[in-house]
């Protein structure tokens, strides 16, 4: 797994199971362990993977699924802004 540029050049080679079709907002998707989270750029895990299910961000926001099959969303930050009770 890695992330190309549109000159076909590597650009971040991946360790993670599977990622993302691309970056939204900064992140791109990830999973370990059959979990997801988040990188950047970089390649540095900015959110941890800890979710059944994450979308990519749009307007500062991802939806999630819990562990425990609830949906909510977070922050950028990986904070949970809302979810089912």
């Amino acid at each position: 797994n890695c992330f190309i540029n549109l000159k076909g050049d590597t650009v971040l080679k991946s360790k993670y199971q599977i990622i993302g079709d691309g970056f939204s907002e900064g992140y791109a998707k990830v999973r370990i362990d059959r979990l997801e989270g988040f990188i950047n750029k970089s390649g540095k895990l900015v959110i941890p993977a800890k979710f059944k299910y994450v979308t990519d961000f749009r307007n500062a926001i991802a939806e999630i699924e819990t562990a425990k099959s609830k949906k909510g969303y977070i922050n950028r930050k990986g904070k949970i802004i809302w979810k089912e009770r």
